[in-house]
């Protein structure tokens, strides 16, 4: 320990042995001069390279709501390394210390700098998204970063557009319309047949529990915690909308929230629907560019068939160009991006014929933004 702060903790430790011996008989009097004591040894321990001391430290400030140490808190952001998969113990160690200065800058509603909260981010994304949700300064581009680039946290992405709908952020409308996929099923059948279909859905448990870190103290940490109509009990809203995105802080000695069921599946083109549908809005449902649509068509013959797939692309493009259109008469598309974007258009071909002996030709030329799959 640093030769100044041993002496800051010394201080500390013999104001609060003395105080104890020469205490009023005043309970509040008692706690709330002890409380005061501990700011300095926060502060101490906060600085200190040990990341149990800081774990300490910032269990301290938390506790005693000492947030005239928001800017020591932050100077703890700025000096963490990032690392996304901890290689080694120290790795971790630093990891749970940042914990808890995260969970004290969060619960004390502090503003941390954008750059900071995006550099945070693929080590601890809930903590980030909450940060960029609160910031005074403008988060979009940060956000549409993520929203663009996310893959694997689908509640991040999710949160992270809904935060963007709500801002009308500059280039979210182009992003979601030319991102957006629309599957189509096309069922061939013979005249007069009938079709139907079904599904079915999993979940999971959770992972692996920590052990208590013996020693340190208990910390807040988070988690995200589902989606829409999937969420956890108790769990807080990170970002809202038709399908909002949810996260659980739990105070813990293990560092681990533990979570009941599973988290969140996101349909993502059905997400990019609903934020149309707002952008223009509308009703969720029904939407004027379903992500999910599906057709039947009768085998009449080849030539039938092909009328009929290259009839339903064309009603499906002028869709497209109706909604540009529309997006663009809002303000959130330019003239050429009304002109010029268009969603996805992937088509899935089941023959449920009876007989096959005459294959289902293919549809071509094709547009640049379709495609055919069997």
């Amino acid at each position: 320990m640093p030769r100044a702060a041993f002496r800051l903790c010394a201080c500390a430790v013999l104001a609060i042995a003395a105080l104890a011996q020469s205490a009023p008989s005043d309970p509040a009097i008692i706690v709330a001069n002890l409380e005061k004591q501990t700011g300095p040894l926060a502060e101490a321990w906060l600085h200190n390279p040990d990341p149990r001391l800081q774990a300490w430290g910032a269990y301290l400030v938390l506790r005693d709501r000492h947030t005239e140490a928001i800017p020591d808190l932050l100077a703890a952001v700025a000096a963490f390394q990032v690392v996304e998969n901890a290689a080694t113990v120290a790795d971790g160690d630093q990891h749970d210390a940042l914990l808890g200065v995260l969970d004290a800058l969060i619960q004390f509603g502090a503003d941390v700098p954008i750059a900071e909260a995006q550099r945070l981010y693929p080590e601890f994304p809930v903590q980030a998204l909450i940060l960029l949700s609160r910031s005074q300064e403008n988060p979009a581009p940060a956000l549409l970063d993520m929203f663009q680039t996310e893959q694997i946290r689908p509640t991040a992405w999710l949160a992270a557009g809904n935060l963007l709908l709500q801002r009308r952020a500059e280039g979210f409308a182009a992003t979601v319309f030319a991102g957006l996929t629309v599957h189509a099923q096309v069922v061939v059948l013979d005249p007069n047949a009938g079709w139907g279909g079904g599904g079915s859905s999993h979940c999971c448990g959770p992972g692996p529990l920590r052990e208590a870190k013996a020693g340190w103290p208990p910390l807040g940490a988070y988690e995200f915690a589902g989606c829409g109509d999937s969420l956890q009990p108790g769990a807080t809203v990170l970002a809202a909308g038709i399908d909002p995105a949810y996260y659980e802080r739990q105070v813990t000695d293990s560092y681990q929230v533990v979570l009941s069921s599973c988290g969140c599946y996101v349909d993502r083109d059905l997400v990019r629907q609903h934020y149309l549908s707002t952008l223009l809005r509308e009703l969720p449902d029904p939407a004027s560019l379903p992500a999910h649509v599906s057709q039947t068509f009768y085998w009449h013959g080849p030539e039938t068939y092909l009328s009929d797939l290259a009839a339903f692309v064309g009603v499906e493009q002028r869709q497209f160009a109706d909604v540009a259109r529309r997006v663009a008469g809002f303000g959130m598309l330019s003239d050429a991006e009304a002109a010029t974007l268009r969603p996805r258009l992937q088509i899935h071909i089941l023959d449920a014929r009876f007989s096959r002996d005459t294959p289902l030709p293919a549809l071509a030329p094709l547009p640049e933004n379709v495609t055919v799959e069997p």
